[in-house]
């Protein structure tokens, strides 16, 4: 998944398999290609219970959510909008669990230890 957006503006999110439609040669905007392909981002906040965020996720339009929060640390400007970060719906399943769920993307130096090997 690709985020479309610029920093603190995100509009949509891409994925990766749907550039297999795209011909490079026909030089198409991303604009129009957001129309046909694109989906909408779920945003959550800080303070929003675990809970109510798997009931969100559920549904299956979308696996993974921004965390968005206002920033008002500098009292010289206009608070604003910031992405902390990302929340997926593994990520709370193993919350719920208290355990890693692996899965065959992930790659480990051997099955004892949960060691993360970068790739």
């Amino acid at each position: 998944r690709l985020s479309l957006g610029f920093q603190n503006n995100v509009i949509g999110l891409l994925f990766v398999k749907d550039l297999i439609f795209i011909d490079p040669e026909d030089e198409t905007r991303v604009a129009d290609f957001v129309q046909i392909f694109g989906r909408g981002v779920h945003v959550v906040w800080p303070d929003d219970k675990l809970g109510d965020v798997l009931r969100e996720l559920k549904p299956g339009k979308s696996h993974m959510a921004l965390v968005r929060d206002v920033n008002n640390n500098d009292a010289s400007v206009d608070p604003f909008y910031e992405i902390k970060g990302i929340i997926t719906l593994e990520d709370i399943v193993e919350e719920i669990l208290g355990d890693e769920i692996v899965d065959e993307t992930d790659a480990f130096v051997d099955g004892s230890h949960a060691v993360k090997v970068d790739r």
